[in-house]
């Protein structure tokens, strides 16, 4: 099977999470802090829901609360889903 190599590009990561706050992707600016976007521990986890729902899958939510924090650049966390989608087993290998 052939991967579609924008299947987890951190751009549509970002859509999902527009969509779901009811905003146009260009009004999150990457360099935003989590906490400047208004995406507290609840909003948060309802926005990984919506990727979790958009990609058919389950995120290792505990593996990235580790690293996420509020004041994280919303890139940074793009980045982290991105990863996270792409390599899923990669937090499993560390432990």
């Amino acid at each position: 099977m052939t991967s579609n190599p924008d299947q987890y590009a951190p751009s549509r990561i970002k859509k999902i999470m527009a969509d779901r706050l009811k905003v146009s992707p260009d009004s999150l600016g990457d360099d935003m802090s989590l906490e400047a976007l208004g995406l507290n521990s609840f909003a948060l986890a309802e926005m990984l829901s919506a990727v979790e729902q958009d990609y058919g899958t389950r995120l290792d939510i505990d593996s990235l609360a580790e690293r996420v924090t509020p004041l994280m650049s919303l890139r940074d966390l793009l980045t982290e889903i991105s990863l996270t989608l792409a390599h899923p087993r990669a937090a499993e290998s560390d432990c």
